[in-house]
């Protein structure tokens, strides 16, 4: 029994002490799992730490980034220049938003479409100044800037080591710790003209936010560099015709001086002459009438010299000032607020055009365009015109002969000394009154007699009412330009204008004109905008810079392949180095070296089939260009707009092969 006790007893412990062991397993088992626990717990913390300090990091970065925009706003508030503007924005950009790089790059409109850093601060200023970027299709117009530029829209790059299309980059932007960026269009209305660039150091560097504010921060940059411009153009616009306007006005003194001195000799000739001819008082109203007539020839040819002259240069300034504000105003909204900028340029530039032509006007230097038309049918649908500008005390009225009144004039010339004479007839009736315009068909002359019942003019001042700056209204209200113009208008045409008038009984100015013999030039009727387009190869030829920039621009906006030349020897090379058709020479009459009349010659002897289109600004030489160029040339007058132009161009071309001279 005693043995079976001592079994049971070992039996039991065995059963006890396999019972401890297999709970110790069961121990050991939770404690790890609770060790697990802490650990995912910990590192969930870390991992939200590490968020949260992202997100404040980000936070921060976006709070500098708006800071940098308000700095950039008020850097354009104190700009004086567009280079110094550039260099500050950069500066902010790289300051207050923590990049590594900032640069602005302007495109280039060359074949190779290049884009040309022209501002940057941080990291890689040395590099900058080599750096090779396009927005064109080619690799190097794949990254950031090239794809901002070419879509419009910025363009994000979260890793530029990894990233296949920053690859001709690649090696500089390791070599410079830059690790992401993002390009920022530059806009001018639908297209960008620029890009400002951004780096990082480290990969994804710009969240979708970051982005946004630095879009807004460009689109400011972009209102700012356009601001700029618009002010500068003003500014040189303002200065041109100040200059213009004093050395004008320095000619007039010195012509008066001539015109008095020489007045002095023909009085002492006047007095020699009276002592040898019996009939006094005959001799001297002939010679009164004389010397009144020479003076006025003399007079005339000063001011046509100087016209002429001025015409030339001062037409090319127009012709930048007013086509590039033309060009501005198509592409800003109606509410912008710099569109009351670019419509003042525009103004400016056509009162220094109507100045020219006035100028031109009295002097008989300027370019007349003549067709049959009848002066009833003229003076009819100015009507509108006359209702615009006379008072309501001013009563209109018409007496025009029942027949048609053969003239040949240009319209536009004509219609403008109407303008002259009712505008010259309102001034006269200041509390109202009968203004009357009236046609007769007087035997081989046709007249055109415009009345008003107004103050009249005594004798001496309708002697002097025809010369040029005279004026009896106040300062500021006439340039004495008006009559003067119409008298020059008029005379030009083959007509005369004559005046009537007495103190309180009224005047009458009579245009008479000679009758044309032909058939009434039909009306044209509206050109359509489809015959504006074309894509004609020409060769653009312009030693003025601006000038032919301008005229390529719109030439190339409307579908033409454009080859530009500053001069006739580059212009003759241009086309040996181009085997395919040349349809038409767009060419300047007056050029260092080579003058638009030889380079046609030459140029329609190696090409016969090419239309010659002449441009010039200086009168005489317009005149005859058309005469002495090759058969079938046409001739542009400046300043044209972009519609004139466009006319010109797509009519010299649909009139056909030119013949050979």
């Amino acid at each position: 029994m005693a043995s079976r006790s001592q079994a049971d007893t070992q039996i039991d412990r065995g059963k006890t002490g396999a019972s401890e062991s297999a709970d110790e397993p069961t121990s050991a088992a939770r404690g790890h799992g609770e060790a697990k626990g802490h650990l995912k717990g910990t590192v969930q913390r870390f991992r939200e730490q590490s968020e949260r300090r992202a997100r404040e990091k980000g936070l921060q970065k976006l709070s500098r980034m708006v800071q940098a925009l308000s700095r950039a706003s008020q850097a354009m508030a104190r700009a004086t220049s567009e280079a110094d503007y550039l260099d500050e924005v950069c500066r902010i950009v790289v300051e207050d938003c923590g990049c590594n790089l900032a640069w602005v790059g302007f495109r280039s409109q060359g074949a190779a479409r290049r884009i040309d850093p022209v501002a940057w601060a941080g990291v890689a200023s040395a590099y900058m100044r080599t750096l090779v970027v396009t927005w064109g299709e080619d690799p190097r117009g794949q990254g950031p800037a090239g794809q901002a530029i070419r879509t419009g829209k910025p363009s994000l790059f979260n890793d530029l080591a990894a990233d296949p299309t920053f690859g001709p980059w690649r090696k500089e932007a390791k070599f410079r710790d830059l690790g992401s960026s993002v390009g920022l269009p530059l806009m001018d209305g639908r297209e960008a003209f620029g890009v400002l660039a951004v780096y990082a150091s480290e990969p994804d560097a710009f969240g979708e936010a970051h982005v946004r504010v630095l879009d807004e921060l460009a689109e400011g940059l972009a209102r700012g560099i356009l601001t700029l411009r618009l002010r500068e153009s003003e500014r040189r616009a303002q200065e041109a015709l100040r200059v213009t306007s004093l050395h004008l006005q320095r000619l007039n003194d010195e012509l008066e001086q001539r015109v008095q001195e020489r007045t002095k000799d023909l009085v002492r000739a006047n007095e020699e002459l009276t002592a040898r001819i019996l009939d006094r008082d005959r001799a001297e109203e002939a010679l009164r009438r004389s010397e009144e007539k020479l003076r006025h020839v003399q007079k005339m040819e000063a001011i046509g010299t100087l016209a002429g002259g001025v015409a030339h240069d001062f037409n090319n300034l127009l012709q930048v000032i007013s086509g590039y504000s033309e060009m501005a105003l198509e592409k800003v909204e109606a509410d912008h607020p710099i569109r009351g900028l670019l419509e003042t340029i525009q103004r400016a530039g056509q009162k220094g055009a109507s100045l020219t032509r006035q100028l031109l006007a009295f002097s008989r230097k300027q370019v007349l365009a003549p067709e049959i038309l009848d002066l009833n049918t003229l003076v009819g649908d100015m009507e509108m015109f006359f209702q615009r500008v006379l008072k309501e005390d001013i009563r209109l009225a018409f007496d025009l002969h029942p027949d048609l009144c053969l003239v040949e004039a240009d319209p536009g010339q004509l219609q403008q000394v109407i303008m002259n004479l009712v505008s010259n007839a309102k001034d006269a009736m200041p509390k109202g009154g009968v203004l009357t315009l009236r046609t007769a068909c007087a035997g081989a002359s046709i007249q055109l007699s415009v009345s008003d019942t107004g103050e009249g003019m005594t004798p001496e001042v309708a002697a002097r009412v025809f010369e040029p700056f005279f004026t009896t209204k106040g300062v500021g209200k006439g340039t004495g330009l008006g009559l003067s113009t119409a008298l020059g208008i008029v005379e030009q045409s083959g007509g005369s204008l004559e005046v009537a008038s007495r103190p309180g009984e009224g005047t009458t100015f009579t245009v008479v004109l000679p009758r044309a013999e032909g058939i009434l030039a039909p009306r044209e009727s509206p050109r359509n905008a489809d015959r504006e387009l074309g894509s004609e190869t020409l060769l653009l030829v312009e030693d003025d810079a601006g000038v032919r920039h301008l005229t390529a621009h719109h030439l190339v906006a409307s579908g033409y392949q454009v080859l530009e030349a500053p001069d006739g020897p580059s212009a003759l090379e241009a086309l040996r180095s181009h085997p395919e058709p040349v349809h038409l020479l767009l060419t300047d009459m007056v050029m260092p070296g080579m003058c638009g009349r030889e380079l046609a010659e030459r140029v329609t002897a190696l090409r016969p089939e090419i239309r010659v289109l002449f441009m010039s600004g200086y009168p005489d030489i317009a005149q005859a260009a058309e005469a002495e160029g090759p058969a079938g040339a046409v001739l542009i007058t400046k300043p044209f707009d972009r519609a004139r132009l466009l006319g010109a161009v797509r009519d010299t071309l649909d009139a056909g092969p030119a013949t050979p001279a």
